[in-house]
């Protein structure tokens, strides 16, 4: 194949590549600004870049999580590491990140996610209620969850969709509480082809 033909053949890759592929939308936040209203106003393909810092959350409906993800697809949440980036949870939130219905390629990964002591309730760093349904491709990695009575969960009914979820390398630690509900690491619903790997708890 002549050099000419080759560079012919590779100009067509690239552009049936860069036709295919989805424009992403980068958005980098700080401790100052409003990270719950920038996260559930986000665009579908969008990366939010939390910078190094603490975020302090509150609680808010309708589920008394810090910050709701639902009707998303493509999104990253994603920090500086587990030890530079840190999301403050209050004592009554049951929440941190709490993923809701028709969501599909979600990550979030590389920070940390604090509850606050004593728990009013038995908080989850992320989770949801079985309600939630019509949900694919999930991925939490690189986490640190402490102070919280359910470190991550991923929970359906048994007819709805939870499916493709993986938990890998995170450290989940000091989980609270011996009731029901209480005093998990890792623990998942009825979801469909998960991988749970490589976590400290």
């Amino acid at each position: 194949m002549s050099v000419q033909r080759l560079s012919r053949l590779l100009c067509v890759l690239l552009l049936a590549h860069a036709t295919t592929a989805r424009a992403t939308t980068l958005i980098n936040v700080t401790p100052a600004q409003d990270l719950r209203t920038i996260i559930e106003s986000a665009d579908n393909d969008t990366v939010i870049n939390l910078s190094a810092g603490t975020f302090n959350l509150t609680r808010n409906a309708p589920f008394n999580q810090a910050i709701l993800i639902e009707n998303k697809t493509n999104l990253t949440i994603m920090g500086q590491g587990r030890d530079q980036t840190i999301l403050n949870l209050p004592a009554d939130a049951q929440f941190g990140f709490y993923t809701g219905s028709n969501v599909h390629d979600l990550t979030i990964e590389n920070l940390h996610i604090r509850g606050t002591l004593p728990l009013a309730t038995n908080t989850h760093g992320i989770g949801n209620f079985t309600g939630t349904t019509n949900v694919t491709d999930v991925r939490f990695s690189g986490l640190r969850v402490t102070n919280t009575a359910v470190g991550i969960s991923a929970d359906t009914s048994t007819s709805g969709t939870y499916d493709g979820v993986t938990i890998t390398n995170n450290e989940i630690l000091g989980t609270f509480g011996l009731d029901p509900g209480w005093g998990y690491g890792i623990e998942v619903t009825n979801p469909t082809n998960v991988l749970i790997a490589d976590n400290l708890i």
